[in-house]
């Protein structure tokens, strides 16, 4: 066999090798880790939508009835009935919300009706007189008191504000001339609701 032979086989064989050397190296994919082949598949993160305006604002109410259950229970422990509580949210986005209470009168005084707070003013309460001097005076006699200081404060405070407005309609931390409240963060206002929202049944 001459040697121009020998060369043209090695030289076959040579390129055939190499062929089947790139035939066995497996290609890298976009959703392989090429640096821990025991690493498998890329997990590819799932992008949730963001909340709709209805969804936020229904939870947001839904912290403020918790807020207001748990205002009504401290109301409850000190025998201050409430027969009606509702939360609700206006086209401006505000929450807000009232409590109906039964009248506590203590020796024929004024006493508290009702309870309102919103996000922006915090709590009032609105006072009525007996019923026979409403009836003699023949026109609406009832006036509001505001609770100040913060917009959320905690709910044995509001109910200590009820328990002063029937012990006495001039208690002086109750005030007549309404105060603006200290602002705080909308986001502050939120977390201030939770913390004070009922827990929920097990």
């Amino acid at each position: 066999m001459s040697s121009s032979t020998l060369r043209g086989q090695r030289g076959t064989r040579t390129h055939t090798a190499t062929q089947i050397e790139q035939r066995s190296v497996p290609l890298p994919t976009a959703a392989t880790d090429t640096r821990n082949p025991d690493a498998g598949a890329l997990e590819v993160p799932v992008q949730r939508p963001a909340p709709t305006r209805e969804r936020r604002h229904s939870d947001e109410q839904e912290l403020l009835t918790g807020y207001l259950a748990a205002v009504a229970m401290r109301l409850d422990q000190r025998g201050i009935a409430v027969h009606e509580t509702r939360a609700t949210t206006l086209a401006t986005g505000a929450l807000t919300g009232w409590m109906a209470l039964t009248p506590v009168r203590a020796g024929g005084r004024w006493a508290p009706i009702r309870l309102d707070w919103r996000e922006d003013t915090g709590w009032s309460a609105t006072l009525a007189p007996p019923a026979e001097q409403a009836a003699a005076s023949g026109h609406d006699d009832r006036v509001p008191r505001y609770l100040p200081g913060k917009l959320v404060p905690a709910p044995t405070t509001v109910a200590h504000f009820v328990a002063a407005l029937i012990a006495d309609e001039a208690a002086p931390w109750a005030s007549a001339i309404y105060r603006q409240p200290r602002r705080i963060d909308r986001r502050l206002l939120i977390l201030r609701l939770s913390q004070f929202g009922l827990p929920e049944p097990w």
